[in-house]
């Protein structure tokens, strides 16, 4: 070792140096993925909220015309048929 120079210490060592400022650095990175993440599980929300209604609407298309084939092969009763059809219960028939 030359005479006019010290040995160099640990605290000296540049990876020792920025630990703290390398972590305050990542911070706004670490914001931004935060923020990105909740992004994306927002978007998915949002596109399962849309798929949702796209399949109700079809289960309310289907009912539709499932009532529609009933009402073809058994036209609606009228509300004496209906009064019949109980007074025929009650009697036995």
């Amino acid at each position: 070792m030359s005479s006019g120079q010290k040995a160099r210490t640990p605290r000296y060592f540049p990876r020792m140096k920025v630990r703290g400022a390398n972590r305050k650095r990542m911070q706004t990175m670490y914001a931004f993925q935060r923020l990105g993440d909740a992004g994306n599980a927002s978007a998915a929300a949002i596109m399962g909220l849309g798929s949702a209604l796209i399949n109700m609407q079809t289960a309310i298309n289907r009912m539709y015309e499932r009532q529609n084939a009933v009402e073809q092969l058994y036209p609606p009763a009228e509300p004496y048929d209906m009064a019949d059809l109980g007074m025929a219960i009650m009697r036995g028939a």
